[in-house]
């Protein structure tokens, strides 16, 4: 059970570390334009949901990254002048979003910078490997986890 705890450990690790690579690539993208990956991803939001304007609360459900600071990534691409916010007019405490054309622009750029790496990957894997990851990704974010503050196993 030590051995089979150890390998799993060594796997989860290299999955974050994959993931911490695709992070920082994405970041490398987004830095020219003065935004972070995660700010990228609430313009992608913003631009592919279907509505020309989205809640605080419709963009934290909506955004891979759970632990941003919406309001502060917000506030930030509104003085680049990528994001708009507006009070709704049936109800003031309720602000609405949405992206703006230099947004739009902004998106479109990340997106020819982030090319190298999707065209790398491309690459590197088989179209079919790249399918069996992304679905065992998706199986892996669907796991349900019970809390981790339970006691330690020091068997383990």
């Amino acid at each position: 059970a030590r051995l089979e705890f150890r390998r799993v450990l060594f796997r989860s690790i290299n999955i974050s570390t994959a993931s911490t690579f695709i992070k920082a690539k994405l970041d490398e993208a987004c830095s020219p334009l003065g935004l972070t990956g995660a700010q990228y991803n609430l313009l992608r939001v913003l631009h592919h949901s279907g509505k020309p304007e989205l809640t605080h609360s419709e963009l934290v459900q909506r955004i891979v990254e759970k632990s941003v600071d919406v309001t502060r990534a917000i506030n930030n691409m509104i003085k680049l002048g990528f994001v708009t916010r507006r009070s709704d007019n049936h109800d003031r405490r309720v602000a609405l979003h949405a992206i703006t054309e230099d947004g739009v622009k902004a998106l479109h750029e990340i997106d020819m910078r982030f090319r190298g790496l999707v065209i790398a990957l491309s690459s590197a894997f088989s179209t079919e490997e790249l399918q069996a990851f992304s679905a065992l990704c998706q199986r892996l974010y669907s796991v349900h986890v019970p809390a981790l503050d339970g006691e330690i196993d020091s068997a383990s």
